[in-house]
């Protein structure tokens, strides 16, 4: 089955719960027992509204109502907006849960749309964007689909740094690097290792398996062999790769 066939058999199981009328819906706290951190409150509080908009953008995220105060989250927001993962979330807790958790916006959303997913189901962007929460972008996917779909992302058949991609890759990287600079004649960290990598100052085992095949277990081989609180140039070159081949024709196999 193809990843279209997959994503079209998944959203014709979910059902649009939302006013027809509206561009927005709203997930209460109070129907679903979670309760969240609030500036204005001392305690958790699950008297909230949280409006998704349908059409998500991408620097205002959500409005939060809570009694009379309100939140608009933007995508910079340092009070309420937390990151996990890359995707976007709030601090709070189910009712019985001890502590604190990152509760994923984008599973909210989906609950705004589209209702409570069945257990065990995972919620998945369509175009990858972990912060494009747009309702026709979030479908819920059985942990093998989602695994299938992911998984075609990476393991695609073709060479995961060949000389084809990988000049255009570093290149673009290159450029994001010297952008992050803090002054004009100091290199980034990531600058340094990217030029490694092109001159091949790397260990050679990695040499190896960045030139080797796009599949999951070389990806993981490679992520083994480096500590990514380190090395980011790894994860930054997965992370424009699967970019770059989100732009060639899909694989239908």
């Amino acid at each position: 089955m193809t990843d279209k066939e997959i994503l079209q058999k998944a959203k014709q199981r979910q059902k649009d719960i939302t006013q027809k009328d509206k561009d927005y819906a709203i997930y209460y706290g109070k129907e679903h027992d979670l309760l969240l951190s609030l500036p204005h409150s001392e305690r958790l509080t699950k008297n909230y509204k949280i409006y998704f908009s349908k059409t998500c953008s991408k620097y205002h995220i959500a409005t939060i109502y809570s009694g009379k105060y309100v939140y608009k989250i933007l995508f910079n927001d340092r009070r309420l907006l937390f990151n996990e993962n890359g995707y976007y979330a709030l601090m709070g807790k189910y009712q019985g849960q001890k502590g604190l958790h990152k509760q994923m916006l984008h599973k909210l959303a989906y609950i705004a749309f589209y209702g409570q997913p069945a257990p065990g189901m995972h919620i998945h962007h369509i175009d990858r964007d972990k912060h494009n929460n747009s309702m026709d972008n979030l479908v819920a996917l059985t942990e093998e689909e989602h695994s299938i779909v992911h998984g075609r992302d990476v393991s695609v058949g073709r060479g995961l740094f060949s000389e084809s991609t990988r000049k255009g890759l570093l290149s673009d990287l290159a450029q994001e690097s010297m952008l992050a600079r803090r002054e004009p004649d100091s290199k980034t960290l990531l600058e340094e290792q990217v030029d490694e990598l092109l001159e091949k100052k790397i260990e050679p085992s990695l040499t190896d398996i960045l030139f080797s095949e796009a599949t999951k277990t070389n990806i993981r081989k490679a992520l083994e062999l480096v500590d990514l609180s380190d090395n980011t140039v790894i994860a930054a070159l997965l992370r424009l790769y699967r970019k770059e081949m989100g732009k060639r024709p899909s694989d239908t196999n």
